[in-house]
């Protein structure tokens, strides 16, 4: 509706019809303003929007984990990474997803960040596809809290390393054959 100040507004009608005392029928209601609920909402909606073609586009795999330590949100690079479609990726446990070498570690880090014992962690760590391969990933990884401050759930950026540690390893064994000559 145009207000009188030519300013658009938004209006919720709530409207029941009511029978008068002589049997016709009428409209009887009450209006809100809702302007301002729906300017919020607008923004809200845009700024989901921005974050989901953030979210998607990105070459980084995102990946969110529960208390429980199952993926309840993950991007379509995640699941690229570990050869795996996204439903298949959503509600696995994260731990599965690790090289068996990595278990104990990655299990101490998720504790120390759900237990608020540190806020955020950077590793490397070296995980399982589904195919059976694996690769190396650069890990950030925070605590999403609640309003009260208690853990909600792990969010990890993946970035695959795989490349560079392969590198790494071959220049270590090549140092180590030289020591050895």
């Amino acid at each position: 509706m145009i207000a009188a100040d030519g300013r658009i507004v938004w209006l919720n009608n709530i409207v029941t019809v009511v029978r008068t005392d002589d049997g016709d029928l009428r409209l009887r209601g009450i209006m809100f303003e809702i302007t301002e609920r729906k300017e919020v909402e607008d923004g809200l909606r845009a700024s989901e929007e921005r974050l989901r073609v953030i979210f998607d586009t990105s070459h980084s795999g995102i990946i969110m984990v529960d208390p429980n330590g199952h993926i309840t949100f993950a991007n379509n690079s995640m699941a690229e990474m570990l050869c795996c479609t996204l439903p298949e990726l959503i509600s696995s446990h994260y731990l599965d997803r690790l090289h068996p070498d990595e278990l104990q570690t990655s299990e101490n880090l998720i504790k120390q960040l759900m237990n608020r014992e540190i806020n955020h962690a950077v590793t490397e760590t070296h995980y399982l596809r589904c195919d059976g391969s694996d690769f190396w990933g650069y890990v950030t990884s925070t605590r999403l809290k609640t309003e009260s401050g208690a853990p909600q759930a792990l969010i990890a950026v993946v970035s695959d390393i795989t490349e560079l540690k392969t590198q790494q390893i071959a220049l270590l064994e090549e140092t180590a054959r030289w020591q050895m000559m």
